[in-house]
Order: C-alpha cells, then structure tokens, then sequence
C-alpha cells in the first residue's frame, strides 16, 4: 500500500512535468496550411538522388516545431521538459542525430525541416509528435499524409525511409499508469491501460509503413525503437519506482514493436494488445509479407544503457544529470556540455546525438556516400 502512495505521488508530479512538452504540436500550420504545403511545386517530395526520408518527433526535429510556431525556450527554464525547441531550433544544443546520419550517407540536405526548407528538407519530424494518432499533434499519421499527398512523393529504391517515433507514446503510457492508480484503478487495470497506448504506437508505426510502401514505393525502412525512459532525468528524478516502470514500459513498446503481440500465461492465447483490442504484427512479421520491404530496427534503448553504464568510454562524464537547470538564468546551463549525455530531462545533448549517429550509420549497408568509420567508437567529425 505504502508502494502504490509512493508511485502514485510520484506520477502527479510527473503528470504535471509532462503537460509542458505539448505546445510544439498545438502550434501546428502557424503561418502555414498543410493545403499550400501541398500544392508547392519545389515541395521536397521530389528529390532524386536522395538517400533518406524522416518522420519522427522532437530527437529529429531539425526546426520544424520551431517554424510552426512553437515557443522557443531560453533561460531561466520552466523545467525539465521544455514546451519548444531551443535557440537553435532543436531540443538540444547542437545538430541532431538526423544531421549527422544524412551527412554520412552523402545527403545532408535530407534532413533539413520541411517548413523551413520547402524546396530541399526531407524531415517531417516534429517535437512532440506521437506515433500514435492522437488530438493536436502532428503525428506520425499527420507526417506522412503531408508527405503522401505533395507533389512528386514517390521514393526510390536508394531511399530510407527513417521512423523514429515512441518515446512520446511511453511517457503517455507513464503518466496513464499513474492517472489509473490515483483514480483507484488497480495495478492490473493500470498496466492494460499502458498497454493500450503502447500498442495503439506500433500499430500506427506498421500502418504508416504499409501506407508508404503501398502508395511511395519505399522498401527501405530504419525504425528506431524507444529509449530506456526509465534513465532519463525527468523520470529518475520521480524516484526508484518511476524509472523502474519507465524501464518496463520502453522495453514492452520495443518488443511489441519488434516482434508483435505474444500470448500471455493464462489469457487463452491473447496477448497484451489482443486484449486491448489492438491487432498488431510486428515488424519482422510486416516485413515478411510485403514483397521487397527491408525493415532494420536501431535498437537506441541497449546504447542508452550501453553509454550510461560507462560513459567514460565514449568520452563523456555525466550520464545521470540534465545539463540544463530549471528556475535560474546564471548557471542555467552546465558548463562542459559536451561531457553529458543529458541536456534536458528527456534529450540527449549534441554529444550523445553523434553518439547515435555514428552508431546508426554504423548499421547501414556500405555505399559510395555512407562514410561511417565502424571502426571507432566516436565519429571523427
């Protein structure tokens, strides 16, 4: 009883941390409407030579929450989890993971914000975007049907399509695990509740894969999975208890994801999502039934515990803290950045941004503008 007080008091403050990150989405089309996007004729749909395609949330978002609108967070901040992009127009402090892949496979202008660069991005992501589709965002849905119906959106076999999206669906999950205990739900009805959310992602995920398979053409997919949430420190700092479940939560959401819905002991047969009335398949078993697919999975939530367990080895020091304090103007900001792997309570710095790329890079096949060194631990530039 006194476990359940703990976790419960621990996810009102958690609820309340998380409200802040939604306005990038609810800012969505300031100033510009998906109709005209669409009818632009240098619409970056048309792109030949161009290796990637971006769909994602606020980990890729190379400027576009800033673009629509979204408030820009500067000192002193409001906490931990910031309700837009920094001055640089990304929730980091410095080039995203998405930057440093697309200059390493040779096109670096793929990963440009579409609504800063019309003519030449090919990054729909947005900060706070969820795979799911849920109101107010612009979501993985959202994200694609812009894609879909602008002007020359066919992909081509040398395209990969890149799809990172989750994180956002199991800090939902989280919070929705803790809303039904504090309504006085039980632990059991707590973790359906998660559940649902959780699948309700990789439903949508497999859906939008179809989708541009169907309808683009693409057959090359790089789906990153979700972050270990339960080491990141907006959660760690709620206690034991949260990081534990955030750890349980991102590691369901990537199973799921990875190879669909098992029967769980006692259910007849039924999984966890059958049981929510979710149908899901699994990425292995999605690629398997569309003819020429290649799905690869970047597994982002083992290299999250991989660099936090020894952060020495990739040249960093920090791997528990947020770079950034919330509530003061001098010292709002730590000063070697370039020694942590947090910048907020939720995004990885510069830092750990290059750490994912090289690591991503790492994993694609060798081709003549894919200049990954697999051979170091850290990129060289």
């Amino acid at each position: 009883m006194t476990r359940k007080y703990a976790v419960t008091s621990s996810f009102r403050r958690l609820s309340r941390l998380l409200a802040l990150c939604t306005v990038s989405c609810l800012m969505l089309l300031a100033g510009t409407t998906v109709d005209s996007f669409a009818r632009d004729d240098h619409h970056s749909g048309h792109h030949k030579g161009k290796s990637l395609l971006i769909f994602g949330d606020s980990l890729s978002d190379t400027g576009n929450a800033a673009a629509l609108g979204a408030q820009i967070a500067t000192p002193p901040f409001e906490g931990l989890i910031p309700a837009g992009p920094y001055s640089i127009l990304r929730f980091t402090n410095g080039r995203t993971w998405v930057e440093h892949l697309a200059k390493k496979v040779g096109a670096p202008e793929a990963a440009k914000a579409v609504f800063q660069f019309p003519a030449k991005g090919r990054n729909y992501a947005v900060g706070g975007a969820r795979a799911r589709l849920v109101p107010g965002g612009f979501n993985l849905q959202e994200q694609v049907g812009l894609f879909l119906s602008s002007i020359g959106n066919t992909v081509t076999r040398k395209d990969r399509v890149v799809i990172a999206l989750g994180g956002n669906d199991v800090r939902d999950a989280i919070v929705e695990f803790g809303s039904t205990l504090t309504s006085g739900g039980t632990e059991a009805a707590a973790q359906v509740a998660a559940a649902q959310i959780l699948c309700q992602a990789v439903a949508s995920i497999e859906q939008n894969v179809s989708l541009l398979h169907n309808f683009a053409g693409a057959k090359r997919f790089f789906v990153m999975n979700s972050p270990d949430l339960g080491l990141v420190p907006a959660i760690t700092v709620l206690g034991s208890g949260a990081s534990a479940l955030g750890t349980k939560l991102s590691g369901l959401f990537n199973r799921l994801l990875a190879s669909g819905d098992t029967p769980l002991p006692g259910s007849g047969g039924f999984g966890i999502c059958a049981l929510t009335g979710v149908s899901i398949h699994g990425l292995s078993v999605l690629e398997s039934s569309l003819p020429g697919i290649e799905v690869m999975l970047f597994d982002v939530f083992s290299l999250l515990n991989e660099v936090v367990a020894d952060p020495q080895v990739f040249h960093l020091s920090n791997g528990t803290d947020a770079c950034i304090t919330p509530g003061v103007i001098v010292g709002a900001i730590c000063q070697k950045p370039q020694k942590y792997i947090f910048w907020d309570g939720i995004h990885p710095t510069a830092a750990m941004h290059r750490i994912v790329a090289h690591k991503a890079a790492a994993l694609l096949p060798a081709t003549p503008g894919n200049t990954a060194s697999t051979g170091a631990i850290l990129p060289t530039d």
